[in-house]
């Protein structure tokens, strides 16, 4: 398995994620209506773009980078070298606005308290579709929080890709844990399980990168109780993604029964007998089985309907951004009136779809070439420097990659939080280099 996984690359996350996508689809029990020919030459035409844009980067050859890079351990060896000042101070910037996103979680969580009419996972899940379907506008709270929800994940993949020696103290790995463990409590009391899902995904890809490029253990050296209570998070993660995909859809559905007739509404017919034996225990695999691949035909919904839709401009995949912005006294296209426009609402869109609603056709495959390029150049650069900005930037891709068939990593969940806290680390430690070297010179 070690094998596998230390010659891991973008290219064989996306294939693996087709794979996937493509058995659970064609075999999975449910039968689904035919794609169009438009669709399947906009699939086409944008895969080759990504691959296109991809191979510019392998066809360079090696990136150009600084022998002193080279060194193994570069990163994280000695407590006196400039990199380990330079990790310190970003990494105590990421936990700063890791602890205060859970002091806006916690001012947040009054104005979701007048949704819910008690703490049960059905009104958790009542209160989830309120916000999701009815259109309701966060407040600024919730604008911020979800603008940083991000930065707790980041600093603990940022502490993952620590090499032989942890740098940090016992106290603040402890901090890390804590702000993790808060950000992902009011996730679950938001009712969400995308966000569950791209973290354990997201840190477990962190340790596959540090697996392939740092040639270490998936894990560094950590303390035996951050360890316990880290199996504890993530067993209890899995568990409530189950719990709360089984209580969402009886809520949404009234019924187990329901859940089938439900296919019929998006055009999917059951290709199995649903009675008899273990009649539930089907109709929860058909839901999940449904769940993960009908974006497919959602996108070939969006793309029949040929005027009114799009492109937004970012106000699809980067909405909280947009809502923040039109609070500030912007009047951007935002996520309340797109819903307003797509075909059926809470349904998945895969990456293709977000990407169209966004930028149209030929944006489309102008954004997939430069994001071919561009997943290709940081992985590269992550080989050759091993820097944790560049091997998260990877691991980053290989989210996005790892859940395009079904939907945008980038706007569900903590995808876009994500990519701020990642910006921002690359930000600091850029200004934190060039301070550095000024006073050098100076």
């Amino acid at each position: 398995m070690k094998k596998y996984l230390r010659n891991i690359s973008p290219l064989s996350v996306l294939t693996f994620s087709i794979l996937f996508f493509v058995l659970f689809r064609e075999f999975g029990g449910l039968i689904f209506e035919p794609i169009s020919y438009l669709t399947e030459a906009f699939i086409f035409m944008c895969s080759v773009s990504f691959l296109l844009g991809y191979l510019t980067v392998t066809a360079a050859g090696p990136s150009r980078v600084n022998k002193n890079n080279l060194q193994d351990g570069i990163s994280i060896i000695s407590a006196n070298s400039k990199e380990d000042i330079c990790n310190k101070f970003v990494f105590r910037m990421l936990l700063f606005f890791s602890l205060c996103n859970c002091i806006v979680l916690v001012l947040d969580f009054r104005s979701l308290q007048s949704y819910f009419m008690n703490y049960s996972l059905e009104s958790i899940t009542v209160a989830h579709n309120l916000r999701t379907f009815a259109g309701i506008r966060f407040s600024l709270t919730g604008i911020i929080s979800n603008i940083t929800n991000g930065f707790p994940v980041i600093t603990a993949a940022f502490l993952l890709l620590q090499r032989e020696k942890i740098i940090f103290s016992n106290n603040e790995i402890v901090l890390v844990l804590i702000s993790l463990m808060i950000n992902l409590i009011f996730a679950f009391m938001a009712g969400g399980r995308n966000e569950e899902a791209m973290v354990i995904v997201f840190l477990l890809l962190t340790g596959t990168v540090r697996l392939a490029i740092l040639k270490k253990s998936m894990f560094p050296p950590l303390p035996r109780f951050v360890k316990i209570c880290s199996l504890s998070v993530f067993l209890f993660s899995i568990f409530y993604m189950l719990i709360i995909f089984l209580v969402r859809a009886s809520v949404s559905s009234l019924n187990l029964l329901g859940m089938v007739s439900d296919f019929s509404f998006f055009g999917v017919k059951v290709g199995i007998n649903t009675s008899g034996s273990f009649s539930s225990l089907k109709i929860i695999y058909l839901t999940l089985v449904f769940y993960i691949t009908h974006s497919l035909n959602e996108l070939n919904l969006l793309l029949s309907k040929l005027s009114g839709i799009g492109p937004y401009w970012g106000g699809y995949n980067f909405y909280s951004i947009v809502l923040f912005l039109n609070k500030i006294g912007f009047h951007l296209t935002d996520i309340n009136f797109i819903r307003l426009n797509l075909v059926h609402l809470g349904t998945y869109l895969g990456l293709l779809g977000s990407i169209y609603l966004d930028f149209g056709y030929f944006g489309s495959l102008i954004f997939f070439y430069i994001y071919g390029f561009f997943v290709c150049f940081a992985w590269k650069r992550s080989k050759y420097s091993k820097k944790p900005e560049w091997m998260l930037l990877s691991v980053y891709n290989l989210l996005i990659l790892f859940f395009a068939p079904i939907y945008s990593a980038i706007g569900i969940g903590y995808g876009l939080p994500m990519l701020i806290a990642l910006f921002f680390l690359i930000t600091v430690k850029w200004f934190f280099n060039l301070f550095n070297q000024a006073c050098a010179n100076y």
